[in-house]
């Protein structure tokens, strides 16, 4: 069975490890885009999701976050030039199939933007 160290390693793809993927593995689109109801547009620092689909990518559809603006908005509509809106990051680990043989899968953490977040902007000095 596949371990996470096995994705920091950079080793060769794991052939036959009995992986099963159930036909209703993927949820339906809507619960997909919903995450956390709506915080994405209520944040200070909005985003959007975007999808990035790979068809030899377990999971096939990663949902990324993209800041709507460079600059953050006050709870009265207003941009805050002083701050700036920028991406969060987290590592996902994912599974890609080798195409020669679909019972290969190589694992790796790939680094996915999973919101915003508004910070003062960098002094240079």
């Amino acid at each position: 069975m596949l371990g996470l160290t096995d994705a920091d390693n950079n080793k060769p793809a794991t052939c036959d490890i009995g992986l099963i993927i159930p036909k209703h593995f993927h949820t339906p689109e809507s619960e997909k885009t919903e995450g956390n109801g709506d915080i994405n547009n209520r944040s200070l620092s909005a985003w959007k999701w975007v999808p990035h689909t790979i068809g030899n990518r377990i999971p096939a559809v990663i949902w990324e976050a993209q800041c709507k603006s460079h600059h953050c908005t006050s709870p009265y509509s207003q941009q805050k030039v002083d701050l700036s809106s920028v991406p969060i990051y987290s590592s996902l680990l994912v599974l890609t199939q080798d195409p020669r043989n679909r019972m290969c899968f190589t694992p790796k953490f790939q680094r996915v933007a999973v919101g915003c977040t508004c910070v003062t902007k960098r002094l240079i000095p």
